[in-house]
């Protein structure tokens, strides 16, 4: 086996977790990505601050230190092209996969060198459309006969469309799944795909879909679950390939550390940001791991997510009370509690309010 160490990282400007088969949604289907998480490692809270857009490109910041390092460190963006319906090989995804299969198939051949393929999809643009094949899929969701059946409302219609979008990605993702299979065999670099955000899809009254309603949404609406709380699948850390989840507390903060431990590099914690390797977590180690993080929106309000409860801090000037939610049971941030347990508010302000000020 080539001990040389690679790596390949797929990243999504938006992509809802909740849409994906491995994160428990029993009617889309994802067999490809899917079948990524059952040889890896899914990661069930993993977290990014809306502060943290594509347009901002945060990981462009660290790759000088992967250069300098010696590590060829490539990447690859979807084309901003107008979608063609024609055909599914001329969708901007299937051009940007067929564009990593080619740079792949370049660097399978390199033996020697530690290198970096770095993949950027804008993941599911909404509106999104789909073609046929895997619209009909969902047929039955959306029963044709207007007699048989209530109106469908325009959120369900949504939630379909965006269900077949969801599948065609992973097909085409699948194609890319199978030549990293084809090219490197028993021996694959590491592979890691996540998502830079999630998506609403108008289960929430608070956020519902920006094409049903452009009503501007409420402070703090960027720090809704939906929106946050995004895919992270590791896959190949381990020559056993050993598969399983991970309750751990995660964020995108973490990536550049376990890159850097993985090449062999210093993967210190980012005081800053707290970000650290999860090469630990994935060889399952015995390791002290952080209890919560921070989330940042763009228009200054603040969060501390621990594993059972969300703090929001609706502003950064105190004249709006904080927020608190259970977690999981609170799905969508409906019951605030912060009333009835305000020493516990008290105490996760206090955290917050520390954490912030470090950064």
């Amino acid at each position: 086996m080539n001990n040389i160490p690679r790596a390949i990282v797929l990243t999504f400007d938006r992509l809802s977790r909740r849409c994906l088969g491995c994160y428990g949604h029993e009617w889309i289907e994802t067999p490809n990505l899917d079948r990524l998480a059952s040889r890896g490692l899914v990661f069930d809270q993993h977290f990014v601050s809306p502060d943290r857009s594509a347009e901002h490109a945060w990981h462009l910041s660290f790759w000088p230190q992967l250069v300098e390092a010696g590590i060829d460190v490539r990447q690859l963006v979807e084309p901003a092209v107008e979608v063609d319906d024609s055909t599914l090989e001329k969708l901007p995804l299937a051009i940007l996969v067929a564009m990593a299969e080619s740079e792949l198939a370049k660097l399978a051949q390199d033996t020697e060198t530690r290198w970096l393929l770095w993949v950027t999809s804008a993941g599911i643009a909404w509106p999104c459309v789909a073609f046929d094949t895997f619209a009909e899929l969902y047929a039955d969701e959306l029963s044709l006969d207007e007699d048989s059946r209530p109106e469908c409302d325009e959120v369900r219609e949504a939630e379909v469309a965006y269900a077949a979008c969801v599948t065609q990605l992973d097909h085409l993702i699948g194609q890319l799944l199978d030549s990293i299979e084809r090219l490197f065999g028993d021996d694959p670099p590491l592979l890691i795909v996540t998502a830079l955000a999630g998506e609403s899809l108008g289960e929430s009254e608070q956020l519902p879909l920006s094409h049903l309603n452009s009503a501007p949404p409420e402070s703090a609406a960027g720090l809704r679950d939906e929106l946050v709380h995004t895919p992270l699948l590791i896959a190949h850390a381990t020559r056993d390939r050993s598969s399983g989840r991970q309750q751990e507390l995660t964020q995108a903060d973490d990536l550049l550390p376990t890159l850097c431990d993985w090449f062999g590099l210093d993967p210190a914690v980012d005081t800053a940001s707290d970000g650290r390797s999860l090469l630990p977590l994935m060889r399952h180690e015995p390791t002290a791991w952080r209890d919560s993080l921070v989330l940042l929106d763009v228009d200054e309000s603040a969060a501390l997510r621990t594993r059972d409860c969300l703090l929001v801090r609706p502003d950064s000037t105190g004249e709006i009370a904080p927020k608190l939610y259970l977690k999981p049971e609170d799905t969508w941030e409906v019951n605030d509690i912060a009333e009835q347990s305000e020493d516990r508010v008290a105490d996760l302000t206090a955290q917050l309010k520390s954490r912030l000020a470090t950064r």
